[in-house]
């Protein structure tokens, strides 16, 4: 804002006066437990609601903390007496890394930032990954390698992200030292979200994974891949594989069957999970013939292929509006495209998922395509034809909550976002909408915001995932009757996970993503610390996972008691809708989300066979 004539000069603030703000915000921050770690893990939270409109903190005393990299959480453990780990000898050449937990006969080792393919740079941009070249010597695997390249956005110089770079195809192994089990170690293999635009491994901790899930003896395995254009460009012919992004995953897999076990693992026992936009990707990877055979179980939370924000509906459309933003106007064949596109600095191609460039009705910027070689059919008719393995999946309470977050709240909004769901062509169109609506919330008599506000994130959540989940997991036991399929909800909540964000919402749930500080022992985001019920949640919570990982049944091994506080009952075709609810209570719950999920399946389906007027 200008300042008003008669206004007088500020005086400026001294060095020591500055020094005094910071740390009165710094004290401010750590008494809410509000400092940030370093990367942005895919959507956890929108950063830019971090500091809401009247949270009373100056945008230039916000700015002040550029330089105070000591307040923020960097990620890796930094101790000067962690010892280095044992080296592994595997087929690229020796890796060493770090030994994280070294408590008597329970200790963990890290390597991290180990290549699995070539940089794809140069020549290799836009091209399918390549093995990586045998490297000399002993590779120094004791810190995170780049992450993708993606736009940074909102950071307030809260915290400090890694490096980025096109020679992001890394992968971080964290293994126990202990005697493995006939056969080897569970394999966990994370596949991280964002949108397929943003995000990165190292968001989801080393330490604490080493505490929270190999203690429990697994393997876990965190990968990167390429991102927004670099990983998803597609020109609609061979100049340019589609789903780049994909083959990277895939190639990850690769390099973990032909390595793992001289970590200790068992390659005969791994089990691929991801969230959001990873949820869609190891969905994907499980149907896709040049990744199936791969890896043996699988595990979307929060999203997964047959959601409509998987695939953008014209993809090249998109690359081409791209190119032209690029000043690239002309191009004589795709061959002379990527010639151009190649000569561009790797910045040139960074996006977020904020702000992002929208047509024909997309709901991310870049996605994968069904492309005929590494997607060669329809979802529904690759699930069909799939290899059957066994799933575990779910979602947050209030999985659209945190995309809201900004968002105006009016029954208006609610009415709208009914009218999208029932195109114009189907009779009774008006009648059906408003069937919809009564579904969620009666417009003639609510009274009050709040009951407004659930009604709009209850319909946006069960249109972009809890649907989607639930066909997901209809059509898998359509193919595969006999496939064990474990479905959760996860409904637990810590309102301090919100920070202060708290005192501002009207409805405070657990929400896309916060699943994920209970499977990795770690706050993703807003830090805060865990009181005992948060440290029972995380321990119940990655004991499913692990024991999901280690004998394809969440309870535990076959034929003894379950090791969770009550059995987790697998959904069947006759019982498709049952899930098991991560509560303070945890229970077995038959109606998913009061059945309205299956219901908007069925209205689908009907609108599929209403005849166009």
């Amino acid at each position: 804002k200008k300042r008003s004539p008669k206004s007088p000069a500020q005086p400026r603030m001294s060095k020591e006066g500055v020094d005094s703000e910071n740390s009165k915000i710094e004290e401010y921050l750590r008494s809410e437990n509000m400092l940030f770690h370093w990367s942005i893990p895919q959507p956890l939270l929108t950063p830019f609601v971090c500091f809401p409109k009247g949270f009373g903190i100056e945008p230039e005393k916000i700015n002040a903390f550029e330089n105070k990299p000591s307040i923020l959480a960097m990620g890796t453990a930094q101790s000067s007496n962690i010892l280095d780990s044992r080296v592994v000898e595997t087929e690229n050449g020796k890796v060493q890394g770090r030994r994280l937990i070294n408590e008597g006969d329970r200790q963990v080792d890290t390597f991290q930032g180990i290549p699995f393919a070539k940089p794809p740079v140069g020549e290799l941009r836009f091209k399918k990954p390549q093995p990586p070249d045998r490297w000399e010597g002993i590779f120094d695997a004791r810190k995170w390698g780049p992450r993708a390249v993606q736009k940074d956005v909102f950071t307030f110089g809260l915290w400090k992200a890694g490096p980025k770079s096109e020679d992001c195809l890394r992968l971080n192994v964290f293994a126990p030292c202990w005697e493995p089990p006939e056969g080897g170690f569970a394999v966990m293999v994370f596949v991280h979200g964002g949108g397929f635009s943003m995000g990165d491994a190292s968001a989801y901790g080393d330490r604490s994974i080493c505490e929270t899930l190999c203690l429990k003896d697994v393997i876990v395995v965190t990968i990167q891949y390429r991102l927004g254009y670099l990983g998803f460009w597609t020109t609609g012919d061979d100049a340019c594989p589609a789903n780049l992004g994909l083959w990277d995953q895939a190639a990850a897999l690769q390099w973990i069957q032909a390595n793992i076990a001289a970590f200790g693992g068992n390659k005969a026992n791994i089990t691929v999970m991801g969230q959001s936009a990873g949820g869609v990707s190891v969905d994907l990877l499980a149907l896709s013939p040049h990744s199936s055979g791969l890896f043996h179980k699988v595990i979307p939370m929060g999203g997964c292929a047959t959601a409509k924000w998987a695939f953008a509906p014209s993809m090249q459309k998109i690359c081409e509006k791209r190119a032209r933003k690029m000043k690239i106007q002309e191009w004589s064949e795709s061959e002379n495209l990527m010639e151009q596109l190649r000569a561009l600095p790797s910045s040139a191609f960074e996006i977020s998922m904020f702000g992002a460039d929208l047509i024909d009705g997309a709901d991310l910027e870049c996605t994968p395509i069904i492309d005929g070689d590494f997607l060669p059919a329809s979802v529904d008719e690759m699930r069909k034809n799939a290899n059957p393995k066994p799933m575990m999946t779910g979602v947050a309470k209030l999985e659209a909550l945190m995309f809201l977050l900004m968002a105006k709240k009016t029954a208006g909004k609610v009415r709208k976002a009914a009218s999208k769901a029932v195109p114009e062509h189907v009779p009774n169109r008006e009648d059906e909408i408003e069937n919809l609506i009564r579904e969620y919330i009666d417009l003639d008599t609510v009274k009050g915001k709040k009951a407004v506000h659930r009604a709009l994130h209850e319909v946006h959540s069960d249109f972009a995932t809890n649907a989607a989940t639930l066909k997901m997991i209809k059509d898998t036991l359509a193919a595969h009757p006999a496939n064990p399929v474990y479905s959760y909800v996860f409904s637990y909540l810590n309102p301090k996970s919100y920070g202060p964000l708290r005192w501002y919402l009207s409805v405070v749930e657990a929400t896309h993503g916060m699943e994920l500080p209970y499977l990795f022992g770690k706050s993703l985001m807003l830090k805060f610390n865990f009181n005992d019920q948060d440290r029972q949640m995380c321990d119940v919570f990655s004991t499913a996972f692990t024991n999901f990982a280690k004998y394809g049944n969440p309870n535990g091994p076959e034929n003894e008691s379950s090791l969770l506080p009550v059995e987790w009952l697998a959904a069947t075709t006759e019982y498709s809708e049952r899930h098991y609810m991560f509560d303070k209570e945890f229970r077995n719950e038959l109606s998913y989300f009061n059945g309205r999920p299956s219901k908007l399946l069925q209205l689908r389906e009907s609108i599929i066979e209403a005849p166009k007027i």
